[in-house]
C-alpha cells in the first residue's frame, strides 16, 4: 500500500476514535 494511504487510514480511525470518544 501508499505511505500516503496509510497515513490516510490511520487520520481516519483517529478521527473515527475521537467522533466515538
Amino acid at each position: 500500500l501508499c505511505r500516503a494511504l496509510g497515513q490516510r487510514l490511520a487520520s481516519t480511525a483517529k478521527l473515527l476514535e475521537n467522533g466515538r470518544g
